[in-house]
């Protein structure tokens, strides 16, 4: 792993562990979004705000030559779908347990390999 990758890792932890923790939120959001905006307002106040801090973030990232320039938005939606491709649907499914702080150490691991195969200079 590139060693902006390792310095990510811990950020990228806290990610995944909110995620997690966001599931019955999220759940209980989508079941109501098509009977209210409680969708578009739980989007704006949540996703849309932690996906331009990331993309500030990545942008930043970019802008010091730690990553291949590219849109910041994009890259910020990759590494969002990269830490929850393991386990989301499971998640939202109700057959996934609550990962272990190991195993979403490994997650986060694999995800910003990938990224960092992609972003990284």
């Amino acid at each position: 792993m590139a060693q902006s990758a390792v310095a990510w890792s811990p950020i990228a932890r806290r990610a995944l562990g909110r995620l997690a923790q966001a599931t019955a939120t999220y759940r209980m959001v989508v079941a109501e979004a098509g009977r209210s905006d409680i969708g578009r307002r739980f989007y704006e106040q949540g996703p849309e705000r932690a996906g331009a801090a990331l993309a500030a973030f990545l942008r930043s990232e970019m802008d010091a030559g730690r990553l291949k320039k590219r849109d910041a938005s994009v890259a910020a939606m990759h590494l969002v779908a990269l830490l929850e491709a393991e386990t989301l649907h499971r998640r939202e499914m109700g057959v996934a347990p609550m990962a272990t702080h190991q195993q979403m150490k490994q997650m986060v691991a694999r995800a910003v390999t990938v990224f960092m195969a992609a972003y990284g200079v």
